[in-house]
């Protein structure tokens, strides 16, 4: 009898200690088939689950082999399988790893109906003497498909203790994904922090970033701590050897730093110990956003109307003093963002293209080297868009909200949209214009109707030479008539008329112009015919449809003939 005793005591303990270790009560997949329960034997001994039972207060499953038997080795998990699950789903068969017990229940489902994940249940694991041996009230609420799952498993079952699988499908059989190692050094438990917050190029920056161990062990040698900027900056501005913290604290380390460009870069803080069992929290990676001190960037040009096979394209100006790069600006409309990820540098006064790729070379004379493609190229809409200028902190540097009425009547010609002046607001139609290049627009080069702000006045025509001969000799056949108009940009009429007042010809009834503009006259009528020598009439009418301003110009012309 004493014997007896003494061998219940000594069993009774030992199987206390099989616990819960992991919970997949809401499934990714098939609910009916693919929940399962895990347990973990803390023991040293072998523990035979025959006659065991899984359940609640109110109903309970028999736990029974699956092709392995019901022995449980020490210091090893056991999977209880949902008793449909054989046969209808494979989801676990190649994540179970060999050493771990695969056992099911003599139930289709677990409760007969299956663990809810609406409501929180307590779980009892019972031996074949009807004893609880462990007891979980698990939580519900987590992200579908992540299972709950006990962090040390050598203490008890306390909420504390419990939380979300950190993989999407939980761990069955494996170590758990919250658990925590022996040796385990971590850099992701605080973000890093710099300051000043705002950061700009040649201005001094304190970095500081913590080292944890979340680790159960004190380490017994120096890891090696390193931080340094991918590429395309690919810098190393930190690498030391320190003594790990003590299980439970930080390590607080820093550095200075100087941007000398501006961007959005990528820090990459990472640890190396021979010692440390975890990793995938050994590195850090953070993204700042560096403001040039004095950058001037402007929409100038934005082609939303293309012809067949040609790409739309945006260009940007610098405006500035300095040198600069857009590298983690980008480029939006209403819908998608293209943002630059390459170290685009961009000179004063110099002009950049930027569009889906290269092939806009094929419809312009413009260096390969002006032109940056984006991926995630925004779709410019063709009735009319909003087109952001963002910096690398996402702020709208500038904006057009651009229309087809933009384009003052000539949409058909599908010109390219010009801005007059960058130091106009980009945001009102008065400080854009079509363009009137020959090829419809002027990529990687000053605007066909630029202007200076403010340079209204009387306006000027001049004709050269004077008088001009178009006798076909090769010296000076035509002549050409050259105009600086009041206002940035607007409509106009060019005629020709002879002394008696009559028209004789027409050379341009509605151009679009900006503040300069050159035409030319062959000396022949609207028929094409030669007219004979004398004082022709120049007359110009321009039509500023903004502003509703109107002026006229005359100037006299003679038209020769050379002298045999």
């Amino acid at each position: 009898m004493i014997k007896s005793l003494f061998i219940l005591a000594l069993v009774v303990p030992l199987q206390a200690q099989i616990t819960f270790s992991e919970i997949m009560y809401n499934p990714g997949g098939s609910e009916f088939h693919d929940e399962f329960i895990e347990l973990y034997n803390t023991s040293d001994s072998t523990v035979d689950l025959s006659g065991w039972s899984v359940g609640d207060s109110v109903s309970s499953d028999n736990i029974i082999g699956a092709g392995q038997g019901t022995m449980f080795l020490p210091g090893t998990f056991a999977v209880i399988l949902d008793g449909s699950y054989r046969g209808n789903s494979s989801r676990y068969d190649n994540i179970i790893p060999p050493e771990a017990l695969i056992v099911t229940i003599d139930g289709n489902a677990f409760l007969s109906n299956g663990l809810t994940n609406s409501s929180p249940k307590t779980l009892l694991l019972k031996n074949g003497n009807g004893q609880v041996i462990s007891r979980y009230r698990y939580e519900t609420g987590y992200e579908e498909d992540h299972s709950a799952e006990k962090m040390v498993l050598e203490r008890e079952n306390s909420p504390d203790n419990w939380g979300p699988s950190l993989i999407a499908g939980g761990t069955p059989g494996q170590r758990n994904s919250i658990s925590p190692y022996d040796f385990d050094l971590s850099v992701q438990e605080r973000p890093a922090s710099w300051s000043p917050y705002l950061i700009r190029i040649q201005n001094s920056l304190s970095i500081n970033f913590y080292i944890f161990n979340t680790g159960l062990r004190p380490f017994g040698e120096t890891v090696r701590i390193r931080a340094a900027f991918l590429p395309p900056v690919n810098e190393t501005v930190f690498d030391e050897f320190r003594q790990p913290p003590e299980p439970g604290d930080s390590l607080l380390l820093g550095f200075e730093h100087i941007f000398k460009r501006g961007g959005r870069f990528i820090l990459r803080i990472f640890l190396s110990s021979a010692e440390d069992e975890n990793p995938l929290n050994d590195t850090l990676e953070v993204e700042m956003n560096v403001l040039e001190t004095n950058a001037a960037f402007s929409i100038n040009e934005i082609k939303f109307l293309t012809r067949e096979d040609e790409p739309e394209w945006i260009e940007i100006l610098n405006t500035g003093t300095f040198r600069g790069t857009l590298f983690g600006w980008a480029l939006a409309d209403t819908r998608d963002t293209a943002r630059v990820d390459t170290l685009v540098f961009i000179d004063p006064g110099q002009y950049k293209l930027f569009a889906a790729d290269r092939t806009v070379r094929a419809f312009y004379d413009i260096a390969d080297s002006l032109i940056i493609p984006l991926k995630n190229w925004q779709v410019l809409n063709n009735s009319g868009d909003i087109v952001y200028l963002l910096d690398p902190l996402d702020r709208w540097v500038e904006q057009v909200p651009y229309s087809t009425e933009w384009l003052e009547g000539r949409e058909d010609e599908k010109p390219s949209l010009e801005r007059i002046n960058s130091s106009l607001d980009a945001r009102f139609a008065r400080s854009w214009g079509p363009s009137t290049a020959p090829e419809g627009a002027t990529p990687g080069r000053q605007n066909s109707i630029f202007g200076q702000p403010g340079s209204n006045g009387k306006g000027s025509l001049t004709i050269s030479p004077d008088p001009f001969s178009p006798d076909n000799d090769g010296f000076e056949d035509y002549c050409l008539i050259s105009f600086e108009l009041p206002v940035n940009s607007a409509h106009g009429r060019l005629r020709i008329y002879d002394l008696r007042g009559r028209k004789v010809r027409s050379i341009s009834e509605d151009f679009f112009s900006g503040n300069r503009q050159t035409m030319v006259w062959d000396g022949r009528n609207d028929e094409g015919r030669l007219l004979p020598m004398g004082i022709y009439i120049v007359y110009l009418q321009i039509i500023d449809d903004r502003g509703g301003v109107i002026a006229s110009y005359k100037k006299s012309i003679t038209l020769a003939r050379q002298l045999d």
